[in-house]
């Protein structure tokens, strides 16, 4: 295993809140660990980049370090498209796609937030859906494909209904890629799947063939109740790929249509890896409840972890965090100039708006060098803002409204010439 590393000057630490904690619950959806000697022998072939984070810099990130301009999008309101809560930030072509699963809803807005038309096909019938798990799109053939439990529904972007995908497992999450849909089983969902005392993390659908193949395989002792966090799968940015990160796993991984291999690992030093391997001994000798898994209990984890990854050609967003130590972190390399930031902190999320006062960065998407934060508008109402168009749209706001887009441009200056 090669390991390139990435030298990181300046890191802040995030501390969470437990409104910041569950915001970060929705961005970074997580997974879990394969056993430790299955680890080392997956990372064995490529090239792994390794992040060290042994010890990051407590102390916040200043948006003003490496956001170089903000715009606000105004989802506009209906009477038709009030949302419920926003569960996924998806795009096609010039289109902005908002998931919206307590309502059952798929909401398409224009680029610059006007409402187009909504898919709301919730019911019993062969072409609906009983609830929307997870939503992807190829937005190259304009497909859009909807997870319900054990089916896929596919219809158009415009809502048409084309055919439904019988599946043999339960999933989390998943996306597209080049005529595969590549789907995050949750640890201990599918125990009909069981292989040698373990159980597939990934399960690999090809459209064209209807074959399904299994991959990144987990210790099947570990129950879905042990683990606190959840997974992360996002879509590469730019390429027909994606990442993935899961619970117990310090490595981000780079999906394929063939499979995963690790692409970085995030190294939090000697003492929290025994931590987390002394943790995952822990839940595959006993079988804890969830209550064992509060705050304050043994199955609750005192270690840092990575808690999701956001990866285009230009960014790379790595979060992490210590729920025992109510922390939570960001990493940020911007591939352009070489250089890198981080930052966490225990009071409050680790980045800071103090360019116009407005809502912290907090990314749900990220498109090239930008990335996309979804603004509740009733948390704006009591802020003190600064920047004039944002007060402008405050101004007219009740605080009922859809939420606001809030598109940061990201630019971390030159390269360390010591990197």
């Amino acid at each position: 295993m090669r390991l390139l590393n990435l030298k990181i000057k300046h890191m802040n630490f995030i501390n969470t809140t437990t409104f910041v904690k569950r915001l970060f619950t929705v961005l970074w959806v997580m997974g879990l660990l394969l056993v430790t000697a299955c680890r080392d022998k997956q990372v064995s072939d490529g090239q792994v980049t390794n992040i060290d984070l042994t010890s990051p810099t407590q102390k916040r990130l200043n948006m003003s370090e490496f956001v170089s301009g903000i715009q606000y999008i105004p989802l506009e309101t209906s009477d038709d498209n009030l949302m419920g809560n926003v569960d996924q930030l998806l795009f096609a072509h010039n289109k902005i796609i908002i998931v919206d699963n307590k309502t059952a809803s798929i909401f398409f807005f224009d680029d610059q937030g006007k409402y187009l038309y909504k898919i709301a096909k919730q019911g019993v019938g062969p072409e609906e859906y009983s609830e929307i798990d997870k939503v992807a799109v190829n937005s190259q053939e304009g497909v859009l494909y909807v997870l319900d439990r054990k089916k896929v529904l596919v219809y158009s972007l415009e809502g048409e209904f084309k055919e439904t995908i019988k599946l043999d497992f339960l999933a989390g999450d998943f996306i597209y890629m080049d005529h595969t849909l590549v789907f995050y089983c949750d640890y201990g969902q599918n125990p009909a799947l069981e292989k040698d005392g373990q159980l597939p993390l990934l399960a690999i659908y090809h459209i064209d063939t209807a074959e399904t193949r299994y991959s990144l395989y987990a210790d099947a002792s570990i129950g879905m109740t042990e683990v606190i966090d959840n997974h992360m799968l996002r879509g590469y940015g730019g390429r027909d790929e994606g990442t993935l990160t899961f619970p117990f796993s310090d490595y981000v991984y780079r999906l394929g249509t063939e499979g995963a291999s690790p692409a970085y690992f995030v190294d939090f030093g000697e003492k929290n890896r025994t931590r987390l391997e002394n943790h995952l001994a822990m839940l595959k000798s006993e079988q804890l409840s969830a209550e064992d898994c509060m705050e304050g209990r043994k199955g609750y984890p005192a270690f840092r972890a990575v808690s999701g990854c956001q990866e285009s050609d230009s960014l790379l967003f790595v979060g992490f965090n210590n729920y025992s130590e109510h922390e939570t972190g960001v990493y940020l390399w911007d591939k352009r100039s070489g250089k890198t930031l981080n930052g966490c902190s225990s009071e409050g999320w680790a980045i800071k708006n103090d360019i116009d006062g407005g809502y912290p960065l907090l990314p749900m998407a990220l498109r090239g060098d930008k990335f996309y934060t979804v603004v509740p508008p009733f948390y704006l109402l009591d802020m003190e803002i600064e920047d004039p168009e944002l007060k402008s749209i405050v101004e007219k706001m009740t605080g009922e409204e859809n939420p606001i887009l809030m598109v940061s441009t990201v630019k971390i200056g030159k390269a360390d010439s010591n990197r």
